[in-house]
């Protein structure tokens, strides 16, 4: 590469090193202050001060406090779709990828019901339809592919268009999810083995006998 090459990519490089860091500033201090007053409460104002940066840079990064919940949704849908797509091939068991899916929604934010209802509801706004794949949903793609393979072992019933059965799961674990933000002093192992036990029944082939 050309030495002026290098000295135009370099200042580019820092400047874009500095974008991703002011972001990221910015990302936690919207959480924090989203935790400490309520998302509803919450001032674009104390979150540029708290990341020591003047208002208008919160908006050259986030357009508004919805964004910074876009960003939170974004991120953790990324990291259980990753923990997801790594069973893969791995002959997990139905129950086990539910229980796994169930661990990995629990609230992060149990200080906060609030930021818990925002983040799972946020989820929600785009609905799944139940007849449709919807495209580019990184969980949803995931998911799918395990029932996938759980229908070609017989673990799944198969009566049922598995992209409807995904659609159908997921909108009860973002329901329990939600449910468990507004109470965060509930039992979560005794509502998840509850959802559990809702669950595996009807997902299994009909005649199925696994009590």
């Amino acid at each position: 590469m050309p030495a002026s090459s290098l000295e135009e990519s370099a200042p580019t490089s820092q400047r874009e090193r500095q974008r991703v860091e002011t972001r990221e500033r910015l990302f936690q201090a919207a959480l924090a202050e989203f935790r400490r007053v309520g998302f509803g409460e919450a001032q674009i104002p104390a979150i540029a001060e708290a990341a020591g940066v003047v208002r208008g840079t919160f908006y050259f990064h986030f357009p508004s406090k919805e964004d910074v919940l876009l960003e939170l949704v974004s991120r953790r849908e990324a990291e259980l779709a990753s923990g997801l797509v790594a069973l893969r091939g791995q002959g997990a068991s139905l129950e086990s990828i539910l229980g796994g899916l169930l661990e990995a929604m629990e609230p992060e934010d149990e200080g906060s019901p609030e930021l818990v209802r925002e983040t799972v509801a946020m989820q929600l706004r785009t609905p799944l339809d139940p007849h449709e794949r919807p495209q580019g949903h990184v969980v949803f793609e995931a998911l799918l592919s395990l029932f996938e393979e759980l229908v070609a072992r017989g673990e799944i019933r198969s009566d049922i268009p598995v992209e409807r059965v995904v659609t159908l799961v997921l909108t009860s674990v973002f329901g329990m999810a939600i449910a468990r933000g507004a109470s965060p002093g509930d039992d979560r192992h005794a509502s998840s083995s509850q959802q559990l036990a809702l669950l595996l029944p009807g997902l299994r082939p009909p005649g199925t006998d696994r009590g």
